[in-house]
């Protein structure tokens, strides 16, 4: 449920993990990687480079997550109390 985008930021976990990565300076792919770690492990590259073009573009085009169409207005993961929001 922490792929959905928070309340706090719009950003999922997923992406939060990237930009904690890259923080500091650009990394290639590959090291960008082995750096993002995810629990269960359901990321593959080509999935985090789809992430990285969304957050270039800095628009959160709908994504479908679970079976649910996530749009910008849609369901928020509230982490302040553990579950989703409309």
């Amino acid at each position: 449920l922490e792929e959905f985008p928070w309340t706090t930021d719009g950003l999922s976990r997923l992406e939060r993990s990237i930009l904690e990565a890259l923080k500091d300076a650009p990394l290639p792919l590959d090291e960008l990687f082995r750096r993002v770690k995810e629990e269960p492990q359901f990321l593959g590259d080509t999935l985090l480079a789809w992430h990285l073009e969304r957050l270039q573009r800095h628009a959160h085009r709908p994504r479908w997550l679970g079976g649910y169409e996530v749009r910008d207005e849609s369901l928020r993961w509230d982490p302040a109390s553990g579950r989703l929001t409309a």
